[in-house]
């Protein structure tokens, strides 16, 4: 009997190894979608965090050139004078919302008050020193500070 030599083109992948392979590559997709998760959150936190850091520095360098200017005896504290070359400087603080930031003045006698928005060019005399109100803006993201 005669026994008949075939042979098996192996050029190709067999159906087993092509399923063999779809299962695993779709098994190692979703190991990265889900291990991938936390590294896109933890990427948004660091950039809020980075951005409440840059904000609260913005804050505390405004509350830094009011109180040396405000402390300096040489030259008298304007309030005008600080709004225009501290509050509206875009360049030294790019993130002050000028609009919402500057001073409020109280006049008034006995139990009346009368509140003064924006800032005066100076305190009137029987009144309470001007207060600050500082806020600063970025993305998103709003911190505002009252200092007396």
């Amino acid at each position: 009997m005669k026994k008949s030599k075939r042979r098996w083109n192996q050029k190709g992948f067999t159906l087993i190894e092509s399923i063999i392979t779809l299962v695993l590559v779709s098994i190692m997709a979703v190991m990265v979608l889900t291990f991938s998760q936390p590294l896109y959150s933890s990427l948004g936190a660091f950039s809020w965090f980075n951005d409440e850091l840059l904000v609260e520095q913005s804050m505390e360098n405004i509350l830094g050139d009011y109180k040396s200017q405000r402390n300096d005896p040489y030259n008298p504290f304007d309030p005008s004078v600080f709004r225009t070359y501290v509050i509206n400087n875009p360049t030294k603080y790019p993130f002050v919302d000028a609009t919402r930031t500057g001073f409020l003045t109280f006049s008034g006698s006995g139990t009346t008050l009368t509140a003064a928005w924006p800032p005066q060019a100076s305190t009137p005399s029987g009144s309470a020193p001007p207060v600050l109100i500082i806020t600063v803006h970025r993305n998103n993201m709003t911190l505002s500070m009252i200092v007396t």
